[in-house]
């Protein structure tokens, strides 16, 4: 038996009113839809994150599902509160109480978490795995790999304080610089012969690492170092 028309069209009507709001909203503030879908995947990360380290204490280094859980939370509270980094002085998308949520300052304190605990955390697994194919020197070298991050840091605070994108230059250089030596060291494992299933494993990881880092290179040259660069020259001009 089929549902006669009449009772579909209360159902379809509000289908409908929906779909058309929403494509209203795309069309007059396309910023706050981005804002949202980016808040929804962000939110998403961090709750399964947040799971995931529940269900592996023990199974999985204390160290690692710290940083797991430190960058995706701090990544879901700065799409949450995002800055609009094109209009100075810098302020949040919408109003928050004291202005503190949303604020150039508490967006920097949450980046310089997330970032550290990224940087540390593939600085520490890629040596893990460099360790388990019984490599000599790159498994120090790799875990090394978190300092520059730091450094990168105390460079963008540099930037945010005097407003000189100089200091972003070089912060994303040191990105770049950190990432491309992660590409090198895991291109260098990978030619080494190893077995075994862990060392199967581990191999894995490293091409996933090397491919992932070698794009993230490139847009880095590509991409943020040439925008930074340009908006200091916009400043000094």
């Amino acid at each position: 038996q089929t549902a006669s028309p009449i009772a579909l069209a209360p159902t379809s009507t509000a289908s409908c009113t929906i779909s058309l709001a929403a494509a209203n909203l795309a069309a007059a503030n396309p910023t706050y839809v981005w804002w949202a879908a980016l808040t929804a995947v962000t939110a998403c990360h961090a709750l399964l994150s947040v799971r995931f380290a529940r269900r592996s204490a023990g199974a999985v280094p204390s160290w690692a599902l710290g940083y797991v859980v430190v960058f995706s939370v701090a990544a879901f509270v700065r799409s949450a509160f995002v800055v609009r980094w094109s209009s100075r002085p810098h302020a949040c998308l919408f109003d928050t109480p004291y202005r503190v949520l949303g604020s150039d300052l508490f967006d920097r304190l949450v980046a310089n978490c997330a970032e550290v605990s990224f940087g540390a955390l593939i600085a520490e697994v890629s040596g893990f795995h460099l360790d388990i194919l019984g490599l000599r020197w790159l498994p120090a070298v790799a875990r090394l790999c978190a300092w520059p991050i730091v450094l990168a840091q105390a460079c963008c605070w540099t930037g945010e304080i005097s407003d000189n994108k100089l200091w972003h230059v070089v912060e994303e250089s040191l990105w770049g610089g950190t990432f491309a030596l992660h590409t090198a060291l895991a291109c260098a494992a990978l030619l080494q012969p190893a077995d075994g299933k862990a060392a199967a494993a581990s191999r894995s990881y490293l091409l996933a690492i090397a491919s992932l880092s070698a794009a993230y290179v490139y847009f880095m040259i590509a991409v943020d170092i040439p925008m930074y660069y340009a908006q200091w020259r916009a400043d000094e001009a």
